[in-house]
């Protein structure tokens, strides 16, 4: 019985995943649904087969039992129905006749009842088993022959692109320009509201109704499929998710075509500070599975690790230090300085000496707007909005 409730408490943690929502962009973006949904069509099937056999067992126990109450009512109708016209009881008596009738009655309804419960059971169980083991080809990702797929991220490009959210008549992002090559690193930062986070679901190909074009390898990321492309970005998120997985699960899951690829996995946990861990890679983590909560700037670690793990062209860190320590945020400051320098990097915070120190150029939002794009230097040096910003995180430092 522990067994079988640990097992629908992992069901229920799955499908609280796919439900809610918050886990949507790192589902999407890692492209690991597939690895849940075959965690979650084992433990089904399990839970399943188990109902099943309970149900059969339930249902041929009240087939026999209500099989025995037929044939009892049924002679003592028989037998009644043979006095009262014998004369041997009275006709007052037939209120007993009567009472045999409905307990016939009850019989029978009881028996159709157990033995369509065998058949709906045996039929929803063969269903399932069809299901689980039917050939993948309809659920097959990065096949949409009308699309052109890609190998790399070479360039990015934004032109003009604005967005407006549905029902609001306000644009979250508007006119926004900038190029990107492998190797530059863009820092994007902005007071709460001012579009950071419109802006990355847009790269990330999220978002597809916007005005204006995005340029992947000089081609339109409309007409690009979203597979291909996204199989080519990793991200660390600012509301990330702490999975109530293993900790190598947790590292794992960004590139399931890696899983075994274990050299890679310590290498990720290492760069992180993670070194702990190493050991141990197997103990869950978090609370709902009675495993090892982590703090808040370890887990954020784990992200981390989850983002390098994947091999890609694009890294994105948005707010990746937020939860750091200042010691932790100078030693991964450090790991995606060495990252990015293959790689298109765009690296969000508000910490501005931070981003001014990783990124080659910076974007200032405002209200969805650009107000200034360059460098760090030059920004700073035209005293205006990142220059305010600078010196604010310089009085806060």
């Amino acid at each position: 019985m522990v067994a079988r409730t640990s097992k629908e408490r992992k069901v229920w943690y799955i499908d609280y995943l796919f439900t809610t929502g918050n886990a949507f962009k790192e589902l999407k973006l890692f492209n690991f649904e597939s690895f849940l949904k075959i965690q979650y069509e084992k433990l089904k099937k399990i839970i399943i087969t188990q109902d099943i056999k309970i149900a059969k067992k339930y249902a041929n126990n009240s087939l026999l039992f209500t099989t025995f109450d037929l044939i009892s009512s049924f002679g003592l109708y028989v037998y009644i129905g043979y006095k009262t016209f014998s004369s041997i009881i009275l006709i007052g008596d037939m209120t007993t006749y009567i009472n045999g009738i409905d307990s016939v009655k009850n019989s029978v309804s009881s028996c159709i009842q157990a033995a369509s419960n065998i058949t709906r059971n045996s039929f929803y169980l063969s269903l399932l088993f069809k299901f689980l083991d039917q050939d993948n080809q309809n659920t097959t990702v990065g096949n949409d022959i009308r699309k052109k797929t890609i190998t790399s991220i070479e360039t990015i490009e934004l032109k003009n692109v604005s967005y407006k959210y549905l029902g609001s008549s306000d644009y979250a992002i508007k006119n926004v320009s900038f190029v990107l090559k492998k190797g530059s690193v863009l820092g994007i930062i902005g007071k709460n509201g001012s579009g950071k986070s419109t802006l990355i679901k847009i790269i990330l190909g999220f978002y597809k109704n916007y005005d204006g074009t995005v340029l992947v390898n000089s081609k339109d990321l409309r007409d690009i499929d979203s597979y291909s492309y996204q199989k080519q970005i990793s991200a660390v998120f600012q509301d990330f998710i702490k999975y109530e997985f293993s900790l190598k699960d947790n590292v794992m899951i960004s590139d399931i075509s890696k899983y075994n690829e274990e050299d890679k996995f310590i290498n990720s946990i290492k760069d992180v500070g993670l070194n702990d861990y190493i050991h141990n890679h197997d103990m869950i983590l978090g609370k709902w599975f009675e495993g090892t909560d982590l703090s808040i700037g370890q887990w954020q670690k784990v992200a981390i690790a989850r983002s390098i793990f994947k091999d890609c062209s694009m890294l994105i860190m948005d707010e990746a230090d937020a939860s750091l320590d200042v010691i932790s945020q100078k030693e991964i400051y450090k790991l995606i300085a060495k990252i990015y320098t293959n790689k298109i990097g765009i690296f969000v915070s508000h910490k501005v000496i931070s981003t001014g120190k990783i990124a080659s150029e910076i974007l200032v939002l405002k209200k969805g707007e650009v107000v200034e794009y360059g460098s760090s230097e030059k920004l700073a040096e035209n005293h205006k909005h990142y220059f305010e910003m600078l010196e604010a995180d310089m009085d806060y430092n």
